[in-house]
């Protein structure tokens, strides 16, 4: 937590010369009761002797997350695997990218009473994976899930259908970029909210991202997708493309790289475009959540609204919707203030 520093410009005394200067006025910054919990890190281990030696050291769990991540021809020639704990990056960013358990093993909470158990703590006895968000929606929708998809639907979490209160009106699907439980384990005073949630509500431990790299436009096309960037196509942040090897994975906020129909894309085509389909992102690398929206033949506009780094709303008007009452929302300006607060900057 960075604290910012307010400097007393008057003198003290009678401002003449060899008078003492006030000493800095340090604002008190609350105590919010968050607490840092270190995570352990484990030392690094010897490598063998060369690449293919280390390449067939790998785990098989890790080879098959690294395959479902590839696509042929959009994918890198030769991928990279640093080894645990070691990371690609920066001084001033750091990747959330990898197939090691610290990074794809993430929390998958659901809660709504009425349609989800409320169970706490649920594990699963197979894989779990972000790609099976997909089909457990399409199933409380009463909707057909994206066909050929890699997902499967979560029972565990969802009320028998004779016990639910029908359909619900809205579903709404909230992505923590980058939170996964080596973040949360480290701040555990940090999210009050989701913890009610998990315990009202139902929270899958034994969750993983499902494919690697883990970067924010695979596995994000993966939850509204319901399978893996070696169908969907949307493999990195920026991928092969033709002849241009750094085309962004949603250049120009379109979706023409997406290759499957997303659930959104399904169920509102089903509906006659009658459901009402939205997206309030950061960036476009999020837009495989919600999908094509008036790309695909038969597809309308759906809603796909972008907070971009000024603040303002954006999105593409040829595929997506921004609604005009956004230009003017009461509070959104203190609202965004006290947030941009909450660390003490």
């Amino acid at each position: 937590m960075a604290i910012s520093f307010a400097v007393a410009c008057t003198s003290g005394g009678s401002g003449g010369p060899g008078s003492k200067p006030a000493a800095p006025v340090v604002p008190k910054v609350p105590d919010s009761g968050v607490r840092f919990t270190p995570p352990k890190i484990d030392s690094v281990t010897a490598a063998p002797g060369g690449w293919m030696e280390s390449a067939c050291a790998l785990p098989r769990g890790y080879v098959q997350l690294i395959r479902r991540g590839y696509y042929p021809v959009r994918s890198a020639d030769v991928t990279v695997v640093p080894r645990e704990p070691n990371w690609f990056g920066g001084f001033l960013s750091m990747s959330h990218s990898g197939p090691w358990n610290y990074l794809q093993h993430v929390p998958l909470v659901f809660y709504g009473p009425g349609f989800i158990r409320r169970a706490g703590d649920v594990t699963v006895d197979r894989e779990v994976t972000l790609a099976d968000i997909a089909p457990t929606i399409a199933d409380l929708i009463g909707a057909e899930p994206p066909p050929g998809i890699a997902g499967r639907t979560l029972d565990e979490v969802l009320l028998p259908k004779d016990e639910r209160a029908g359909k619900p009106a809205v579903v709404v699907t909230v992505a923590w970029d980058g939170g996964g439980w080596n973040v949360l384990n480290a701040w555990p005073d940090a999210w009050p909210q989701l913890k009610r949630m998990a315990r009202e509500g139902a929270s899958v431990r034994n969750a993983v991202v499902g494919s690697s790299p883990s970067v924010t436009p695979s596995v994000h096309t993966n939850i509204g997708t319901g399978t893996f960037p070696r169908h969907h196509g949307i493999i990195g942040i920026e991928q092969r493309i033709g002849d241009n090897p750094e085309t962004g994975a949603f250049a120009h906020r379109s979706p023409a790289n997406l290759l499957i129909p997303t659930l959104a894309d399904v169920y509102d085509q089903a509906t006659g475009n009658a459901a009402l389909i939205g997206m309030f992102a950061y960036k476009s690398w999020h837009l495989g959540m919600i999908g094509h929206g008036a790309y695909l033949e038969g597809g309308d506009k759906d809603i796909g609204v972008i907070l971009n780094q000024t603040e303002t709303f954006s999105g593409n008007p040829q595929y997506y919707d921004v609604p005009g009452y956004l230009e003017s929302v009461p509070g959104l300006g203190r609202a965004i203030r006290k947030v941009d607060l909450d660390d003490g900057e």
